[in-house]
């Protein structure tokens, strides 16, 4: 169980420094019903975190026996890595395009007449539907699968990394919650970095993140035709 949870790790990382939930939060903090709207924000990035987690761990032949990761596992790694690199060239070459997939401006428009419906279903959107974030999910539920036998170790292993790929966006809650407008400079700030830097942020995570699922879906098919 440690061990697949130190597994997870760069990729809480790279779930936690995701630029555009961060951008939504701030947004959220800045609206008439803050602290209610981004605790449904939350709520909604948790449970998305969660459930892609099992559905990944319910597919079968995901493992086989001894724990040894199967061939579907191996080449399910392979394909994300080169769709995150797919992602990467689509993005560069759209890059002076202003409504790319990443242009944060494009997702302002879709904060108007906000609601704790419309703020769940934002948090299950940026890790069931967003790219990024659904292959980060994606890998660390391969790997739990193919490392743990136990269906209760599974699940709290699921349960922790959806804890703690929200760290930081419960950290803006949190802050705003007991300072209230006091960040409110620093907020704005913080939104304007993010939104500048989002698209750099993003493509250096995905190169990283499929490099490392490509390498290791070749090392395990390598293994498979020694053995």
């Amino acid at each position: 169980m440690l061990k697949a949870l130190l597994h997870s790790l760069p990729l809480v990382v790279g779930l936690n420094f995701s630029p555009v939930p961060l951008i939504v939060m701030i947004m959220i903090l800045m609206t008439p019903k803050a602290k209610v709207y981004s605790y449904a924000y939350l709520f909604g990035w948790f449970t998305g975190i969660f459930l892609t987690g099992i559905m990944v761990v319910i597919i079968p032949e995901i493992k086989e026996a001894g724990g040894s990761i199967s061939f579907l596992s191996a080449v399910t790694r392979i394909v994300l890595g080169v769709l995150c690199f797919v992602f990467v060239l689509f993005e560069w070459v759209n890059r002076k395009n202003p409504d790319s997939f990443l242009s944060v401006s494009r997702l302002f428009k879709k904060l108007d007449n906000l609601n704790i419906w419309k703020s769940v279903l934002l948090g299950l959107f940026f890790t069931t539907v967003a790219f990024k974030n659904l292959i980060l999910s994606v890998d660390n539920a391969l790997h739990v699968k193919s490392q743990l036998n136990s269906t209760s170790e599974i699940v709290r292993v699921l349960l922790i990394f959806a804890i703690l790929s929200g760290l930081c966006l419960f950290c803006l809650a949190i802050t705003y919650s007991l300072l209230n407008n006091k960040i409110d400079k620093t907020l704005h700030k913080l939104k304007n970095w993010l939104t500048k830097n989002n698209r750099i942020i993003v493509v250096t995570i995905l190169c990283l993140v499929g490099v490392s699922l490509i390498y290791e879906g070749v090392v395990n098919i390598k293994l498979m035709l020694l053995f």
